[in-house]
This record gives structure tokens, C-alpha cells and sequence, in this order.
């Protein structure tokens, strides 16, 4: 395997693109991870490459070499390095990336999401939401589903507030989720939420997005209430599907409008 154009494109880059960030409360190979991981993910390879050398690496992080190799344990748990003998520390390709471990989600949001994530995102929403609201029309307790119409209260009273409107939108689909009785599936919906926020920030800018998103939220509660199954379950992909639409609307309009061809936008 050879990772020598990988080398280079690193060593051009590290001026300025891996910096410690300002110190804080907490563990210095904890920034160190934090910063590295963000490197690594803005690469977003598609084939291994090396990183610079360990020595090269404390200089840049101003670290010692035991805090280095810290970090490097954790970023190997999570599948963003390797080491391994005679290449030295090698940067992963997305693919081997642990996309259900809550930092590596949340450090890709923080960089930038792209369409390949979105899609990726959105169609592990199409798999499981739908089935999901199914078993709350079965499962919901009738406290369970008040709840939901306090949610859906709180939807329509943001309207004019994004932020409160996407807090609101999260919670309604939290509750159908933990109204199924599933724990896995809770601890697993839990561990995507940041990503699934930065798809409502986004879909939240196609205009009158809103009011639309609401009239098919309350489809989803009405199907719910009535403890019909199938309602909810098509109701919730219509949901998935038009959020979705509407963040490569988002995504395609702002890479026609800042950036050439070749260029791959995130948000």
C-alpha cells in the first residue's frame, strides 16, 4: 500500500490547519484528540494517508509524546488512525470511521456536513422512524401521547423561532421513539442527535418549510392517537423524505452560488 501523495498533501497542510485550540478545563489530550480528529475529517479521504511523523506532530501540538500517543489511542477507538509498523500513524478513510460513536458524529457536524453524510443520515431515518411510529401507535401510553401534543404545541408556537421550533421537532420525534419501548433504539436515536439537529438546521432554510413540516407532524400525532400503524408509518416518511429534498435543495443551491464544480460543499 502506498501513502506517499497522501504525505504530501498533509505536510501542505499543516501550517495553520492543525492548531491547538485555547486551553481549557479539560484534559490536554483531550484538545489534542479533538483538534487531530478535525484534521483527519476534513480531509475526508477516500483512501489511507499518513499523518506527519510523532516528533513532528508534538512540535505542531506543543505536547509531549506521552500525551500524543494518548490521543492517538482514542482516535484509533473510534477508527479515524491506525499505527502501524514502518508507515507510522496513518489517517482512515470515512468508511472506516465508527459512525455511531457520538464524537465522531459531532466532530463531522462541526466541520461540515456534505450531501454523502446527509444521504447517509437520512436514509437510517428512512429504515427506522417509519417502523418506529408504527409501534407507538401499538405502544404509546395515552400520557405518552399528551406529551407528543405538547411537542407538537411547542412546533407550531415556533414557528417564527428556529431554534425552539427545531428543539420542538427533536422532541416529538424523541418521544415516538422512546414511546416504543425499545431501549436500544433509544440509546442508538440518542447517539445520532446531534447529526439529526444539523439536518433540521438545514432543512429549516428551504422557505415555508416550516408550516408544511408542522401539517405533516400533526398527521403523524392524529395516526398515533387513533392507533393506526400504517398512518404514522406513512406519514413519518413523507417527513424523512421531503427533509432530505430539501437539504440537497440547501446544499446544491449554495454550491451553485460559492463554488466551482470540482468543489464539494458542506454546510
Amino acid at each position: 500500500m502506498k501513502y506517499s501523495h497522501g504525505m504530501r498533501s498533509v505536510a501542505r497542510g499543516l501550517s495553520g490547519v492543525i492548531a491547538l485550540t485555547e486551553p481549557s478545563s479539560g484534559k490536554l489530550s483531550g484538545r489534542v484528540v479533538h483538534d487531530l480528529a478535525l484534521y483527519i475529517i476534513r480531509e475526508r479521504a477516500e483512501t489511507p494517508f499518513l499523518l506527519p511523523t510523532e516528533p513532528v506532530l508534538c512540535e505542531q501540538f506543543q505536547v509531549s509524546r506521552t500525551v500524543l500517543r494518548e490521543a492517538v489511542r482514542t482516535l484509533q477507538s473510534k477508527g479515524l488512525l491506525s499505527v502501524e509498523h514502518g508507515h507510522g500513524m496513518i489517517g482512515q478513510p470515512r468508511s472506516k470511521w465508527n459512525h455511531l460513536d457520538s464524537d465522531v458524529l459531532n466532530w463531522q457536524c462541526e466541520v461540515g456536513v456534505d450531501e454523502h453524510f446527509v444521504t447517509n443520515l437520512y436514509e437510517v431515518r428512512q429504515i427506522f422512524e417509519p417502523a418506529a411510529a408504527a409501534w407507538a401507535a401499538r405502544r404509546a401510553t395515552d400520557s405518552e401521547i399528551q406529551e407528543l401534543q405538547k411537542s407538537y404545541d411547542r412546533m407550531q408556537a415556533g414557528l417564527t423561532n428556529p431554534e425552539e421550533f427545531i428543539k420542538a421537532d427533536l422532541e416529538f420525534h424523541r418521544i415516538i421513539v422512546s414511546s416504543c419501548g425499545n431501549e436500544i433504539l433509544a440509546q442508538f436515536v440518542y447517539s445520532i442527535e446531534a447529526a439529526l439537529r444539523v439536518g433540521r438546521q438545514i432543512s429549516i432554510q428551504v422557505p415555508s418549510g416550516w408550516e408544511e413540516s408542522c401539517a405533516t407532524h400533526k398527521l403523524v400525532l392524529d395516526a398515533i392517537r387513533d392507533r393506526d400503524p400504517e398512518g404514522a408509518a406513512a406519514s413519518i416518511v413523507i417527513i424523512v423524505t421531503k427533509a432530505l429534498r430539501d437539504i440537497r435543495a440547501v446544499i446544491a443551491a449554495k454550491k451553485a452560488a460559492t463554488a466551482g464544480p470540482e468543489s464539494q460543499t458542506t454546510i
